[in-house]
């Protein structure tokens, strides 16, 4: 009998596993080697598919089948469940780095889709339904809480979309905000807004009681969002170099407590990457753009105080776990998607009059634009250790947008083009869910959707830029497996 042997000298022994020639993967379906060398007793977990080490399995094997990252999978003639929609993966286990790349298939084996419960908007009518500039959305209990700069005020609205009460108001004082750029809630209720030109955290009761300001470095910025871990401290991005120049700039979030920072400086991991650059540089100012479409280093923190990151030119990124381990995420197979060419021209016109805006007679100075769009643009961490990843679609040209103009801000507030969205799901753990289908305009950069089990808050742009706030549910096609 032909065998294929995967061997690793653990503890002094090599192992050896034997099959029938096939090409072995992980899969939640198919039946796991580790039940071969299981005792009689407790089985492996299917649900989340990960390796038990106090399920009476000896470590060494263990190591072995997760370093060799291969179980059986539809390939074994005779053995595993041949469902060709199973989630396939193979998983390499190198000291602290775990590193799951998706093969075929998905947990869910399904398209998921998000259904619309409850619209908060409106294009004319009263003033507590027709949104600025929404910078942060929130849900708890039964209400949900966005964050509006343009106001500014936090409006509070119930699950039908029905105005509540306002919270905070313009201004310096006490519970008062300038510029505010991100909003979280804790468990109990304590609700945290970011107001960084004003350096600090206002906190507020959910009946709209001012509790305290917790004071903060001054420094504004949108992404990554205000974060509230599982045990309720708000972190919020801050600078850590401030006194370099300003395409060096890095950010890192930083927890507070009612008497100052608390807890670990939180930070994405360094790159060996920089991205193309188009400076532009006037007498009183400098400006560094990133080439339109060109990778840029993406991340964001998850409430469970993991940082996840990455460079999308290839589809693969990274979780860094509060308990230091690290897992790489990666997909062995994804359509790049290609960046037209009329899409290419606006956004070179865009960039040309943003460029001179600071330095008049500016010509292009960087590298062309590329064909292809990066594999992601933004990561999520929701509340229940998953990952989106929001993935640019194909551009879709909008009706009215400004297709050439001499003032930046005419491009800006009216764009000809937008990205398409395709966003995937994973666990923190490396598994991958599975796709969801999202309606067009939904948001996912700034705000971030505030994501729960099968909740989902977000901002979507409607026509003629209106913006809307909606409440969905997440659901499953029928072929999901019990989760």
């Amino acid at each position: 009998m032909q065998l294929w042997t995967a061997t690793r000298r653990q503890a002094g022994r090599d192992w050896i596993l034997p099959c029938r020639p096939c090409v072995l993967t992980v899969s939640h379906k198919t039946r796991s080697l580790l039940d071969l060398f299981r005792p009689p007793g407790p089985t492996l977990d299917r649900l989340t598919g990960a390796f038990q080490e106090d399920r009476r399995v000896p470590s060494s094997i263990i190591a072995t089948l997760a370093s060799a990252a291969l179980v059986f999978a539809a390939g074994c003639a005779g053995g595993a469940d041949k469902d060709e929609d199973a989630w396939q993966a193979s998983i390499e286990t190198v000291g602290s780095v775990t590193t799951v790349q998706t093969l075929s298939g998905s947990v869910w084996q399904d398209t998921a889709v998000l259904r619309e419960q409850a619209s908060i908007g409106a294009v004319e009518g009263e003033e507590v339904y027709l949104m600025g500039n929404v910078v942060g959305v929130v849900a708890h209990g039964d209400r949900i809480y966005v964050l509006d700069e343009q106001v500014p005020v936090l409006r509070v609205y119930d699950f039908h979309g029905r105005h509540v009460r306002d919270i905070g108001r313009k201004g310096d004082g006490p519970g008062e905000f300038r510029n505010p750029a991100g909003v979280g809630v804790n468990r109990d209720g304590l609700i945290f807004v970011h107001d960084g030109s004003q350096g600090r955290i206002s906190v507020f009761t959910a009946d709209d009681e001012f509790v305290e300001t917790r004071r903060t470095r001054p420094f504004n910025t949108y992404v990554p969002p205000l974060t509230v871990t599982h045990d309720g401290i708000p972190y919020i991005p801050e600078l850590m170099n401030p006194g370099d120049p300003i395409h060096l700039w890095k950010t890192a979030m930083v927890g507070y407590g009612p008497n100052g920072p608390v807890g670990d400086t939180l930070a994405p991991p360094e790159f060996d990457y920089e991205p193309p650059l188009l400076p532009a540089r006037g007498e009183r100012s400098v400006s560094y753009n990133t080439v339109p479409f060109a990778p840029r280093v993406v991340w964001t923190m998850t409430p469970s105080r993991a940082i996840v990151a990455g460079v999308p030119e290839d589809y693969r990124f990274q979780v860094r776990h509060a308990d230091r381990k690290t897992t790489v995420i990666e997909k062995a197979s994804w359509d790049p998607v290609p960046v037209l060419d009329d899409e290419a021209a606006w956004h070179r016109r865009f960039m040309i009059v943003m460029n001179r805006a600071v330095e008049p007679g500016w010509v292009w100075n960087g590298p062309p634009i590329p064909e292809h769009k990066p594999a992601y643009s933004h990561l999520v961490g929701d509340r229940s250790r998953r990952i989106w990843v929001a993935r640019p679609g194909l551009g879709e040209r909008l009706e009215g947008g400004t297709e050439d103009a001499r003032d930046p801000r005419d491009f800006w507030f009216n764009p000809l083009w937008r990205d398409g969205l395709l966003v995937d799901v994973f666990e923190q753990t490396g598994r991958y869910l599975g796709p969801v289908r999202v309606p067009s305009g939904i948001r996912f950069s700034v705000p971030q959707p505030y994501i729960e089990d099968d909740l989902v808050i977000a901002v979507v742009e409607g026509e003629q830029g209106v913006q809307y706030v909606k409440r969905y549910r997440l659901v499953v096609g029928t072929n999901l497996t019990a989760e």
